[in-house]
């Protein structure tokens, strides 16, 4: 039977953080079973619960080393360079680091539907979908690399269509005459990790009148245009919105400094190497040295002279 570290008291069903070890009447003191088992969107979301959590231990008597414990088990749960985790309301998430992006879909999705209304907005046909535009089966020609899952909607969109296991569905599709994008590539199902470093650019298209979802469309491909696409309901834009247009700035700012690192050791080299037609000067320099033509003093001069020493 286990001793609880906060009353001493005897617990058979004990509460475990780490190495601390509480009672049920403890832990629900602190209210535990409300964060212990949290997904948090960011570190200072961590933060206050950790500062929410010791005030209830100051309240409650406990000790500073319970105190301690307590805060360094919260702390496990942040993660280095996280700066949000957002959920979309379609079963699909993206978590924004500052060095990259993680979208994670659910095994439920219904790809048949998204890949029409991804097809429908980026060849630039936007508000309410008439119901025709719904009926047809959707061919294999639509849409781009998109990680989708099943989208909670009203009407014919309602059924779900779910494909355990399924993990690629290639697909192309072509622009039409009033489109405003090329998006090509394949529906990847399975999760996704993108460097910022590998990111091209990044659009967000924004849900108008009653469409019921956006995307944020991050390219890596310059030449294939390749797309990872985050789908976001309309009720959550205005929370996700934010934190996507940051990322897009972040990469701006990510390829700028990229061409301007570049710039500089360009011309750090420039300065370092000597010119071509010194070189040539150097090493037949350095044939006459070693030929014994030169003296030792001959030489430390013209090489001075040559590289301007």
């Amino acid at each position: 039977m286990a001793i609880c570290n906060a009353c001493n008291n005897k617990s058979l069903i004990p509460d475990k953080f780490n190495e601390l070890v509480l009672c049920r009447v403890c832990s629900l003191k602190l209210m535990a079973p409300t964060w212990k088992h949290k997904s948090y969107q960011t570190n200072e979301e961590v933060d206050e619960q950790i500062k929410k959590v010791l005030e209830k231990c100051e309240k409650n008597g406990f000790s500073e080393s319970v105190q301690n414990q307590l805060s360094n088990y919260l702390e496990t749960f942040k993660r280095d360079g996280l700066i949000v985790e957002l959920y979309g309301g379609a079963e699909q998430t993206i978590t924004i680091f500052e060095d990259r992006v993680l979208i994670d879909t659910s095994s439920n999705f219904d790809y048949k539907t998204i890949n029409k209304l991804y097809k429908r907005v980026v060849s630039g046909k936007r508000g309410k979908m008439d119901s025709f535009d719904l009926d047809p089966a959707v061919t294999s020609k639509l849409v781009g690399s998109v990680l989708l899952n099943a989208i909670p909607a009203k009407g014919a969109l309602q059924k779900t269509v779910k494909q355990v296991g399924m993990s690629v569905v290639d697909a192309a599709f072509a622009t039409e005459s009033q489109g405003q994008s090329n998006y090509t590539g394949n529906i990847d199902i399975s999760d996704k990790i993108i460097m910022l470093e590998d990111c091209v650019s990044a659009t967000v298209i924004k849900p108008i009148d009653e469409e019921e979802f956006g995307f944020f469309i991050i390219n890596t491909n310059l030449e294939t245009m390749s797309d990872n696409v985050f789908v976001f309901s309309s009720f959550k834009a205005r929370f996700v919105l934010p934190y996507l247009n940051e990322f897009i700035t972040r990469i701006d700012k990510f390829k700028k400094q990229s061409i301007q690192e570049n710039d500089l050791q360009q011309q750090k080299q420039l300065i370092d190497v000597p010119s071509f037609s010194n070189y040539e000067e150097l090493k037949k320099l350095k044939e006459l040295y070693d030929m014994g033509i030169l003296t030792d003093e001959e030489f430390s001069a013209k090489k001075k002279y040559l590289l301007d020493l």
